[in-house]
């Protein structure tokens, strides 16, 4: 026998996709309002490649803790720019495969 939310869900996904996506955005457009629109390594600022990066690398334990997308989290904190940034596709992959910094930020403190 099918449960009534499994019912409910199939009856309902397309619409709730919908209004998953947009709630996404919003909270992309105020990310952008309160952390700003660009990198903050790099500068980039086209808001497709733009992404929410968790300063000190703890990601991860956000994830183990509560439920929930990381934009949500955030938004709840009220965009605590202690803990979050703003940071490119690029900077936040190339943070997560160095260690912890991105490769813009090594590479300056090798040439000063």
């Amino acid at each position: 026998m099918i449960s009534r939310q499994l019912t409910w869900y199939y009856r309902n996904r397309v619409r709730e996709a919908a209004r998953r996506l947009k709630k996404r955005q919003q909270e992309r457009v105020e990310m952008f309002l309160k952390l700003g629109a660009v990198c903050s390594c790099c500068g980039e600022a086209q808001k497709r490649f733009l992404t929410l990066d968790h300063i000190k690398n703890d990601g991860y334990l956000e994830r183990k803790t509560s439920y929930g997308h990381s934009l949500t989290k955030a938004q709840k904190t009220g965009w605590d720019k202690k803990k979050y940034q703003v940071l490119c596709s690029n900077c936040n992959l190339g943070k997560s495969l160095n260690g912890g910094i991105c490769p813009h930020q090594q590479i300056s403190t090798v040439n000063v």
